[in-house]
C-alpha cells in the first residue's frame, strides 16, 4: 500500500485531466492541448510573476509584523519545499512532452527518464523571500511531505542553490506515511507553536500546506502541475 501510494505520488502530474473545469454536457479538453498550455504558462514567463505577486504580499506581511513586535516574540515562517523552495519543472517539463509524444501509458524507461531530475533548482522569488525572513529575524523551518528517506538528498539540494540555514527540516517519518497531509503539517506546525513561535506566515503551492491553521497568515504559491490531497 505504502509503495503504491509513493508511486501515485510522483506520477501525480500526469492526472492533469483531474484540473479540467467541465459541465456534465460538455467534452473534456484534450490532454495534449492542456500540456501544452502548462509548458507555455511556465516557459512565457507568467508562472514566475504570479509567484512574484505571492512572494512581494509575503514580504510586506513580514516586514509590517517584524516592525510591530515590539515585545521580541520569536517570529517564524514555515516553507513547504516542492514548487515552493524548489522547482520540479524539468521534471514536469519532460513529463509534459512525453504526454504529447505518445498516447500510451508511460514504460519504465520513461518514467527512469523523467526521475533523473533529482536536484531541484530553486524558485527564485521564494529564495529572495527566504533570505528577506532571515535579516529580518524571523526562525525557518521546512515542512515537507517527503519522506524521510530522502532527507541526505534534500539538505544538499536546499543548501546547494542557497537555502543554507534553518531551525529544522520537517519529512515524514515512518508513522506518519499513511497521514493525510493536512493532519500531519498541521500537527507540526502545532510542535512548532509549542516551542514558543509565532509562526507569521505559511507558504505553499498546495491547499493541504495551509490548511488546518496555526499560522497567522497563509500563502498559496500557484501551482497548475499537480495536486496533492
Amino acid at each position: 500500500m505504502l509503495l503504491k501510494k509513493m508511486i501515485i505520488h510522483r506520477l501525480t502530474i500526469v492526472i492533469l485531466g483531474l484540473f479540467i473545469a467541465f459541465t456534465a454536457n460538455a467534452e473534456p479538453k484534450n490532454l495534449s492541448i492542456i500540456a501544452t498550455e502548462l509548458s507555455n504558462y511556465y516557459d512565457s514567463g507568467q508562472y514566475e510573476k504570479d509567484i512574484t505577486i505571492q512572494t512581494q504580499k509575503a514580504q510586506q506581511i513580514l516586514a509590517q509584523t517584524a516592525k510591530q513586535n515590539t515585545t521580541h516574540k520569536k517570529l517564524a515562517v514555515v516553507f513547504d519545499i516542492d514548487e515552493t523552495a524548489l522547482s520540479n519543472i524539468k521534471k514536469i517539463k519532460a513529463i509534459l512532452v512525453l504526454i504529447n509524444q505518445k498516447d500510451d501509458p508511460l514504460t519504465r524507461e520513461q518514467i527512469k527518464y523523467i526521475n533523473k531530475y533529482y536536484d531541484k533548482a530553486a524558485i527564485q522569488p521564494v529564495l529572495e523571500l527566504y533570505k528577506f525572513a532571515l535579516k529580518n529575524n524571523y526562525t525557518i523551518f521546512f515542512v515537507t511531505g517527503r519522506l524521510n528517506t530522502e532527507r541526505t538528498n534534500t539538505i544538499s539540494n536546499l543548501k546547494k542553490i542557497g537555502y543554507t540555514q534553518w531551525a529544522n527540516l520537517y519529512l515524514r517519518e515512518p508513522e506518519q506515511y499513511e497521514l493525510p497531509p493536512i493532519v500531519f503539517k498541521s500537527a507540526i506546525r502545532t510542535a512548532i507553536e509549542k516551542q514558543g513561535y509565532d509562526i507569521v506566515l505559511n507558504i505553499g503551492d498546495q491547499e493541504t500546506d495551509l490548511a488546518g491553521g496555526h499560522a497567522d497568515h497563509t500563502i498559496k504559491l500557484p501551482n497548475p502541475y499537480y495536486l496533492i490531497q
